[in-house]
């Protein structure tokens, strides 16, 4: 009977001792839920001192150093809790978690592995271990554990949200923004959602709903301060540069040792044009941190701005010499041996190291291309171009780099596909839309320059160059009366624009004005003595309504000694010869012209009467056959009559 009384107790203590370990845990589980895990913390530390080892002390307790970030304390209760009770599924989700953040992967798909086969349907198991994965950048298998999740668990917010970055890391932005679409739809609330979608939009390029999502994130978060820093790089992004300027005043107000703010604050003001202050925190960056090389590079760029290319160079040679990412800083200087101290010799070497290093870097194929270009060398400027666009075929700049080389070579409609392409891929840049109106122009389509034109002049409508082509198209179109209120705007810009006087002096004689005509080519050439189009144009108006023919022809002969090429002259001079009566001349000329333009057909048949006069019918014939097969009528008649 005793020793049945002794054992009665014994169950009495014994389940009195699990039953108080068992209440304790289940107030720190309440105190945990209520995530105030430092009371969480203490209260283990108690348990333990007082009642000793029980797992789920620990395990709470390596769950709350987790949540404040203590990982290596957590991973060390974490493995005393297994220890304890290696059933327990939660410690080893927990303790992969820990690995995690301590970049254990390898050890913490181990402990998730487990927790998977223990607990299929935990759909928290998936998502940790798609977010590991994707921190190993195994994109695939965390894909495949991210839409497991969502399966067992269709609601998660934050498996869409997890799954949505890992898209974006592939490159598949639609299915990106599907994921985070859906995040959004289930939970509303999380402004971390907003913030990454708006990300995502600044890649996609529509900004407006960019800015739209990061106030959005910004307010739900209460303004916290990490969200405003993202808005300002949003805004700083989509070239709201004084809101993005506001934003990261705030964020340094807040942290004076946040070095990331300053230099995009740097970059703000640089955008700004405020190269003092932009200067201010470039500097203070590279105080704050001396191997901060973005740093440099960008102070380098704003030297270049200020016209300090020295400055420029020592900043673009300290990333060179000191960083092993240097290859920004090499192209920089490229350009700045290029447009700053004009050394084509030497951009060509630094960009031609930057291709040796990297072959597959589209900016510096782009960079020696328009080296090329500007030595004349088009041929090779279009291969480095071309290689350019194959390497990115959405980078605009080698298109409209090689549209100018194709409109040197004379090869207009290449000119005019690439300039198109460039325009489709940034419509925002002013050189590609006034590059097309010189391709238009060359391509006689004069219709489609006045509309291009016209759009320009909506975005700058003082820009005296696409006035003066507007009024030129109006010209070659018969609108006279149009193109001289044209060239009337252009001289009220700018008075010492010989071109503008030039044609508008052509413009009146088209209206018959020919005295004010001839006072517009008078003051081109006072603004322009080697202006080759004015004195054409006086010449052959003192030719034929003048009269004057030594006026004219001294005119002529200036117009061809600027350019010996300049074949509109030249006929006028085959035209001054003839009223001259000058056979020898022009024959002369005739031949002089054909070795100029082998087609053209007036000086075959000039040359061919003059030949069949002077020298034998022969001589003469086969020029005015030629004439005749390049379409000229009064060739036909005179072959008929005197060839056949």
């Amino acid at each position: 009977m005793y020793k049945y009384f002794i054992y009665f107790l014994f169950l009495i203590v014994l389940f009195s001792s699990c039953h108080t370990k068992f209440g304790k845990s289940r107030n720190i589980a309440n105190y945990y839920t209520e995530e105030n895990y430092q009371k969480v913390i203490n209260k283990c530390d108690k348990s333990i001192n007082y009642y000793g080892d029980y797992y789920l002390y620990y395990y709470y307790r390596g769950a709350s150093n987790f949540k404040l970030g203590n990982y290596q304390e957590a991973l060390s209760d974490l493995n005393k809790a297994i220890k304890l009770n290696p059933s327990y599924v939660d410690s080893y989700a927990f303790r992969s978690y820990a690995y995690g953040k301590l970049e254990k992967y390898k050890e913490s798909i181990a402990d998730l592995n487990y927790a998977i086969e223990k607990s299929p349907k935990n759909s928290n198991y998936y998502l940790n271990r798609g977010i590991t994965y994707r921190s190993m950048n195994l994109i695939d298998k965390a894909i495949e554990d991210l839409k497991m999740s969502i399966k067992l668990s269709p609601t998660k917010s934050y498996a869409y949200n997890v799954l949505g970055k890992a898209y974006n890391s592939i490159g598949d932005h639609q299915k990106s923004l599907a994921m985070y679409n859906s995040a959004i739809i289930f939970d509303s609330e999380r402004p971390e959602y907003y913030n990454n979608r708006a990300l995502l939009y600044i890649e996609l390029g529509e900004f407006e709903n960019a800015v739209k999502d990061i106030h959005i994130a910004v307010e739900k978060s209460d303004n916290d301060f990490y969200y405003i820093e993202s808005r300002a790089y949003i805004l700083l992004m989509s070239g709201m540069y004084d809101e993005a300027l506001n934003d990261y005043n705030q964020v340094i107000d807040n942290n004076k040792y946040d070095i990331d703010t300053y230099f995009k604050r740097g970059l703000s003001n640089y955008y700004l044009k405020k190269y003092r202050q932009s200067m201010e925190d470039f500097d203070k960056v590279i105080s704050m941190d001396s191997t901060y090389y973005d740093a440099y590079l960008n102070r380098g760029n704003l030297k270049e701005e200020m016209k300090d290319y020295q400055g420029a160079l020592d900043d673009y040679n300290y990333v060179i010499n000191n960083s092993s990412s240097f290859l920004d800083a090499l192209n920089n200087r490229g350009l700045l041996y290029f447009n700053g101290f004009q050394n084509n010799e030497f951009a060509i070497r630094d960009f031609s190291k930057v291709i040796r290093l990297d072959s597959t870097n589209s900016i510096a194929y782009s960079n020696r291309g328009m080296v090329k270009y500007n030595l004349s060398n088009y041929e090779g400027a279009n291969i480095d171009l071309t290689r350019a666009i194959e390497i990115d075929e959405n980078y605009s700049e080698p298109y409209f780099l090689r549209s100018q080389s194709y409109y040197e070579l004379g090869e207009l409609d290449k000119a005019y596909q690439d300039i198109e392409k460039a325009i489709s891929l940034n419509k925002s840049d002013i050189r590609f839309l006034l590059h097309k109106s010189v391709v238009l122009t060359a391509m006689h389509k004069y219709e489609e320059e006045i509309e291009l034109c016209n759009e320009i002049l909506e975005i700058d409508s003082l820009n005296v160059d696409i006035i003066f082509d507007r009024a030129y198209a109006n010209m070659e179109l018969g609108n006279c009366q149009l193109a001289k209120e044209g060239y009337d705007k252009v001289i009220s810009l700018d008075s010492t624009y010989s071109m503008a006087w030039c044609n508008r002096g052509w413009a009146k004689e088209c209206l018959r004005n020919h005295e004010s005509a001839l006072l517009d080519y008078n003051r081109a050439i006072e603004l322009d003595s080697l202006n080759k189009y004015a004195r054409n144009n006086r010449g052959y108006l003192y030719s034929w309504k003048y009269k004057d023919y030594e006026k004219a022809m001294n005119d002529i002969h200036i117009a061809i000694e600027v350019d010996s090429t300049f074949l509109k002259a030249r006929i006028n001079k085959l035209g001054l010869l003839l009223i001259n009566q000058d056979k020898k001349g022009v024959v002369q000329e005739s031949t002089d012209i054909l070795a100029i333009d082998s087609l053209c057909r007036d000086a075959y048949y000039l040359r061919g009467i003059i030949n069949y006069h002077v020298e034998t019918s022969e001589v003469g014939c086969k020029d005015i056959l030629k004439a005749k097969e390049l379409g000229l009528d009064i060739a036909s008649e005179a072959f008929q009559e005197l060839c056949e």
